[in-house]
């Protein structure tokens, strides 16, 4: 085998493997799995958070039709947030295609007790749910098992390549160099 197929075959291996590892956390970036989900009097909702700082949480809400599953534009969605010392809020959301989003400040150790309401037309409703920091941070970076898979796998290929280029110099020389 040529060092030029057998780099070839390296550098394709390296592309497949990071390329299904990023297929998989491209989704779970952009909303990983839902802090809520459910139907919330006419609407279907999912709630979902990403820290974006040390010190800020984007949170979102987003708004379906629960019988269609599509977006509801034009609400108003208001988010408050408590812990036993601080409250932050209501809070209206930016909307950006039936989602609505709101920074919130990271709750430091506590745990935000998260209250949203959402209004559209004659229809309003409230809902809660508990927001752990500990579930956000395990969903950061490299601690990212994908990631950090793909990350040792682009290094073992590095160093395959370095070793193959190497082989192939030492079989360039002639014989007594």
């Amino acid at each position: 085998m040529t060092f030029v197929c057998l780099r070839r075959r390296l550098v394709g291996a390296l592309v497949v493997v990071v390329g299904v590892g990023l297929c998989g956390t491209v989704p779970a970036a952009a909303h990983g799995d839902p802090e809520f989900s459910g139907d919330v009097g006419p609407f279907a909702v999912e709630t979902f958070d990403e820290r974006i700082s040390e010190t800020d949480l984007l949170y979102t809400v987003i708004v379906n039709d629960p019988t269609t599953r599509l977006p509801i534009r034009g609400a108003t969605v208001e988010v408050s947030a408590n812990t036993a010392t601080r409250r932050i809020g209501p809070l209206v959301g930016n909307e950006l295609g039936g989602a609505y989003q709101v920074l919130l400040p990271d709750p430091g150790d506590e745990a935000w007790q998260i209250t949203v309401r959402i209004a559209l037309a004659d229809d309003t409703v409230t809902f809660s749910h508990e927001l752990a920091l500990a579930a956000i941070e395990g969903r950061r970076g490299w601690r990212n098992p994908l990631i950090a898979t793909a990350a040792v796998v682009a290094v073992f290929a590095a160093l395959g390549l370095a070793w193959a280029a190497r082989r192939k110099a030492r079989a360039a020389r002639p014989p007594g160099n």
